[in-house]
């Protein structure tokens, strides 16, 4: 049962990077004015940003969906929370800026029957659905009880060095 959950979860967090990769490497085609301006945080013209992201994005879902075994759970978990956690700090950074509206998506909100306000919302718990869903996979996995195969690597190396003291003792 958690096997067809965790893989539900990341079919569902590859979606939405395909879909969101998709919207910026099509923002970064057009002529608005935002596109030649350097992004306030990265100091990285906003174009070049969103070509990367949106590459990257479609990288990571491709990756996601690519790994289905249960051993790769951990790593697909690592995987989202590193870049969910990126756009937490990213987004912080902007807050803490004064920076009002963020470009997640590039020119395509213009084109939504969407609020700019409800677009950034719903990117908002998008990501932190992405951060809490990879965190839980992770700590399940670092469990007691689990199946090693469950496990990440690191997660025995405390065993290993208890059964060491053990025998030298």
């Amino acid at each position: 049962m958690k096997s067809r959950i965790t893989n539900l979860f990341f079919v569902s967090v590859a979606t939405l990077l395909l879909l969101t990769g998709a919207a910026k490497l099509y923002s970064a085609t057009g002529t608005a004015k935002v596109l030649s301006q350097t992004d306030p945080i990265l100091r990285v013209n906003n174009r070049a940003l969103m070509v990367a992201l949106g590459v990257l994005a479609i990288g990571l879902a491709a990756y996601l969906l690519a790994r289905r075994d249960r051993a790769s759970d951990s790593q697909r978990a690592i995987a989202v929370l590193w870049l969910s956690g990126n756009f937490i700090v990213y987004r912080v950074a902007m807050d803490l800026a004064g920076v009002t509206v963020c470009p997640c998506l590039g020119t395509l909100t213009s084109k939504l029957p969407l609020t700019r306000e409800f677009v950034d919302h719903l990117l908002g718990a998008m990501v932190l659905y992405c951060f809490l869903g990879s965190a839980l996979i992770l700590w399940l996995a670092h469990t007691p009880g689990e199946p090693k195969s469950r496990r990440t690597p690191w997660a025995d190396v405390g065993a290993t060095e208890r059964r060491r003291s053990r025998i030298q003792h």
